[in-house]
């Protein structure tokens, strides 16, 4: 995959991760919108940073990116590891985004 969908999933994983684990059964909203917030601005920030997209292409993926990161997370499937998921859904589902979405 290219390290421009590659390294914003990478540092969601290290970053945001652990932040689910710690505010995820705390009462409110706390989670999942820390979460979230944290994923997108990280995807945005990658996004912006590595690739030569337009502002609205960056958002867009960030936005894609960050809400499956923390999304696929949530489920608890004890055969399947969620730090995976967090790495291989977000970055093949931009993948392929990047070849139905032209630039």
């Amino acid at each position: 995959f290219p390290k421009h969908l590659v390294i914003p999933s990478i540092l969601t994983m290290a970053f945001v991760d652990p932040v689910i684990r710690a505010v995820r059964d705390r009462e409110g909203l706390i989670y999942p919108v820390l979460p979230l917030c944290m994923a997108v601005v990280i995807y945005w920030f990658a996004l912006d940073i590595l690739t030569d997209w337009g502002t609205l292409y960056v958002l867009f993926f960030a936005l894609v990116g960050g809400t499956i990161s923390v999304t696929v997370e949530r489920p608890h499937i004890e055969w399947l590891d969620d730090d995976l998921l967090m790495l291989l859904i977000p970055t093949v589902t931009l993948f392929i985004l990047t070849w139905i979405i032209p630039f």
